[in-house]
């Protein structure tokens, strides 16, 4: 029993091991599926339903913080599920950035999902922390909801993980079954930052 039990242990670190350059393929296409589900008619219906008037970037931001609170330290249902999230009433960065995400989209703004991920363990992704962006005049404005921190792309150069931005942390973002890179980008902004 004893030699069955290390061999099924030996053969999923193979799998994982060599199978592992798959794996961020996982969370990048999870992320991708969610920004479909996110776009829904049904569900940019459900949500455009529950406001009398088109609410701007900001007004957004504060109508989210008075419908969810912020989980610290509590096991709660996680969701990606924008309504759900509503009827949960809490959320950790992921659900805030989704239900940000797609009350900008309900109100017709072109907003996308954003991740960091630490890419340091070749058999795990470790997703660091999510936020939003909104596009606006033509450029894409970091909003980070969770945090209540809008066009501060530099706001997590403090943060455990910041100095890994471009080499072991890599940032991606999810719009319209796209994925984009842009480490590049907080990389510059955290640069930027740090000399000024």
């Amino acid at each position: 029993m004893w030699a069955i039990a290390s061999l099924t242990v030996l053969a999923a670190y193979v799998y994982f091991y060599f199978a592992s350059p798959f794996l961020p393929l996982l969370i990048v296409l999870g992320k991708a599926e969610t920004m479909r589900n996110l776009s829904s008619a049904e569900t940019m219906a459900s949500l455009r339903n529950m406001f009398d008037r088109n609410y701007n970037f900001t007004e957004l931001y504060e109508w989210e913080h008075q419908k969810i609170r912020f989980a610290t330290n509590e096991t709660f249902e996680r969701s990606s599920d924008p309504l759900r999230i509503l009827q949960i009433g809490k959320g950790r960065c992921g659900e805030f950035a989704v239900l940000y995400v797609a009350l900008c989209v309900a109100h017709g703004y072109q907003s996308r999902l954003v991740m960091s991920v630490d890419v340091n363990y070749r058999v795990f992704w470790f997703p660091q922390h999510e936020w939003a962006e909104v596009k606006l005049n033509g450029e894409w404005i970091h909003v980070d909801p969770s945090d209540q921190v809008w066009n501060a792309p530099s706001h997590y150069k403090t943060w455990s993980w910041a100095d890994g931005i471009g080499s072991s942390v890599r940032i991606y973002a999810f719009e319209n079954g796209k994925t984009m890179d842009i480490t590049e980008y907080y990389e510059m902004a955290n640069q930027e930052n740090a000399s000024s």
